[in-house]
C-alpha cells in the first residue's frame, strides 16, 4: 500500500514547482505564444505595486475564486474564514504559515502524568471493546475520531499514540510490579 504524501511533502512539492516554473520561464522568453503568456507572468511579478489602483485591480483578481480553487474554498470553511475579507486571507496564510514553518516551541514534549496514561489506558479499553477486532494501529485510529472520548486524542498522530500505548503498558506494568513489592513487604 502506497503512503500517502503529508502536508508538508505536498508544500515542498508545491515549493520546488513554483521555483521551477520561474527558472522555465526565464527560459522561454519571447518563444511563441506560451512565452508571451510566461513573459505577461513575469511582467505582473514585476509590477510596479505603489500604485493604489494598480495593486487594487490585480487583488481583486487575487482573490476571486475559480473553479480550480476547490482546496482554498475548503480552507476558508475549515477556518470558517471570508473570502472576500483580505484580512482573512491574511489569517488564513498565517495559520498555514506557522502550522509548516513555526516552532513546535522550546524544550522537549511534555511527559504525560499518571493521570493521564490512565485515561489513555482507559481510552484504549473502551474502544478495545467498541472495535474487538481491530489491531493495535486501528484501535489508535478510532481513538482519533471516537465521539464519546471527546476528541482528546484528534490532535495527536496515530503513529505517536502507538508509542504512547507502549509506553503506557510499560508503565503499567511497573506500576503493577511497584504495588505487588510493597504489598509482600507490607509498606
Amino acid at each position: 500500500m502506497p503512503r500517502r504524501d503529508s502536508a508538508s511533502r505536498r508544500l515542498l512539492k508545491f515549493i520546488e514547482y513554483e521555483r521551477a516554473s520561474k527558472d522555465f520561464t526565464r527560459s522561454l522568453a519571447g518563444g511563441g505564444w506560451l512565452g508571451q503568456k510566461l513573459k505577461e507572468q513575469e511582467e505582473r511579478r514585476q509590477t510596479d505595486w505603489s500604485d493604489p489602483l494598480r495593486r487594487a485591480i490585480d487583488a481583486h483578481r487575487a482573490l476571486t475564486f475559480f473553479q480550480a480553487d476547490r482546496a482554498l474554498k475548503k480552507a476558508f470553511e475549515a477556518f470558517g474564514l471570508d473570502p472576500r475579507n483580505p484580512f482573512d486571507w491574511r489569517k488564513l496564510i498565517g495559520y498555514y504559515s506557522a502550522a509548516h514553518y513555526g516552532s513546535k516551541g522550546p524544550g522537549a514534549p511534555r511527559k504525560w502524568t499518571d493521570d493521564r496514561m490512565c485515561q489513555f489506558l482507559s481510552d484504549v479499553m473502551r474502544v478495545s471493546e467498541l472495535h474487538p477486532k481491530a489491531d493495535i494501529t486501528k484501535t489508535c485510529k478510532f481513538m482519533k475520531s471516537e465521539k464519546s472520548l471527546s476528541g482528546r486524542y484528534r490532535h495527536i498522530p496515530v503513529e505517536t499514540l502507538r508509542k504512547q500505548l507502549r509506553s503506557a503498558i510499560k508503565w503499567a506494568r511497573s506500576f503493577r510490579a511497584a504495588h505487588r513489592r510493597r504489598t509482600i513487604s507490607g509498606h
